[in-house]
């Protein structure tokens, strides 16, 4: 690849991750608090039962879309295509979701207004779900290319960016205007961005067109289909957590900007991590990433399911900062450990499947889990098990799951 290429690509890749996060960090985290005050019943209570229905039946979605984006990006090389129409998508079903909190809606009957959440919820789950599994494989393709691959977390990095921006700035804006059409209005303007971004910049997965995809390699990496179930129950507990806990958030914080600059500055330490993920990675390799990413994500459930309304905010900001290595060192861990495993001519197609097991499965396993927890026991009691399964998912890892790369 020419140094000219390079340079345009490398830009290009970075933007879409910080445009792409944009619009998840303006919905993504407020996503269980809009529901909790849309869905409720005639006695102003949340319909808890109604958001586990909606959270084990939206991530069904994208098995298909997840699949399907994966296989084609493999064979045809239209990534950045793909990643537009479904842009298009998202953005126009994100519009009409927060029309669903207006005032004009308030004739509606909880029924009626169920039905059309989760209509609008589950296109938008179409066209979102690949897109994030889509980016990570162009920017594999180039790193690839490059003899890079470390180097994944400094390019994934500005989607963390994105994040912080729009977290905070979505929080003040609920606070200032009370209206909760503009988590997925944020959600529309940064998949409009992206969609214009993916379909005229310039792609950089420059991988040939194949006659064959080699699925044959998928089914013969006993290892990698241990590593599945075990990434199926980390997504499980991780998906069901963080689809809850703005509900959780929302039972112990004052206001939507506490809410909004706890989950964009949790990502501080989040930076420097996928800033030196190369160096990470050299030093201690995928698994010891994986293993201590999630120990903090441990901690970290444990100790929010401690805190009330009552808690000093300052602590509950403290132990939210454990949030940017409890991530980014399990993902950079994780997507190097999918990487490694994958056949070289069918990398989207791993990530599209390992995708599918950790945020399809895991998630909608978790959906009616969770709002069971949450209605015998509590949304504390949620985030407190949930920890508590991490630290033992941790000894499944260490001794069940082994590294191997797929031979070529």
């Amino acid at each position: 690849m020419t140094k000219k290429s390079t340079d345009i690509s490398a830009p290009y890749l970075k933007s879409l991750y910080f445009l792409f996060f944009i619009g998840m960090g303006s919905s993504a985290p407020f996503a269980s608090i809009f529901l909790k005050r849309v869905l409720v019943n005639e006695h102003g209570a949340p319909a808890i039962e109604l958001m586990g229905i909606i959270y084990t039946i939206l991530p069904f979605i994208g098995i298909v879309a997840s699949m399907a984006s994966g296989l084609v990006a493999d064979r045809f090389h239209l990534g950045r295509k793909i990643i537009a129409v479904n842009c298009i998508i998202a953005a126009i079903s994100a519009i009409m979701i927060g029309q669903s909190a207006e005032p004009w809606t308030i004739a509606w009957t909880l029924q009626q207004r169920f039905v059309f959440l989760m209509i609008l919820l589950l296109i938008f789950g179409f066209g979102v779900g690949p897109i994030h599994g889509l980016l990570d494989a162009e920017t594999l393709h180039f790193l690839n290319s490059q003899n890079a691959r470390e180097k994944y977390g400094t390019y994934r990095l500005w989607g963390t960016y994105g994040w912080f921006v729009s977290t905070i700035i979505m929080g003040a804006l609920l606070t200032q205007f009370k209206n909760l059409g503009f988590i997925y209005y944020g959600a529309a303007f940064g998949c409009l961005l992206l969609g214009i971004g993916a379909l005229f910049g310039m792609s950089a997965a420059h991988v040939p067109k194949m006659e064959k995809i080699p699925l044959g390699h998928l089914k013969a990496n006993k290892q990698f289909q241990i590593f599945l179930v075990f990434i199926f129950i980390y997504g499980l507990i991780y998906n069901t957590t963080t689809n809850y806990l703005g509900y959780f958030f929302d039972d112990i914080m004052k206001s939507f900007w506490q809410i909004g600059l706890i989950f964009g500055t949790w990502t501080i330490f989040e930076i420097p991590v996928m800033l030196y993920s190369h160096k990470f990675m050299k030093k201690f390799g995928n698994r010891t990433l994986i293993i201590s990413g999630m120990a903090f994500n441990a901690i970290r459930l444990v100790l929010f399911a401690s805190f009330t309304m009552k808690t000093p905010y300052i602590y509950k900001f403290l132990i939210a900062l454990l949030q940017g290595p409890a991530f980014a060192l399990t993902h950079i861990g994780l997507i190097d450990y999918i990487d490694r495993a994958a056949h070289h001519k069918m990398r989207a197609t791993y990530l599209s499947v390992a995708t599918i097991a950790q945020n399809t499965l895991g998630a909608a396993a978790g959906g009616i889990l969770g709002s069971e927890i949450i209605k015998d026991l509590g949304s504390a009691a949620l985030l407190r098990l949930s920890g508590i399964a991490i630290f033992i998912l941790i000894f499944f890892f260490v001794f069940l799951v082994k590294n191997e790369e797929m031979p070529v």
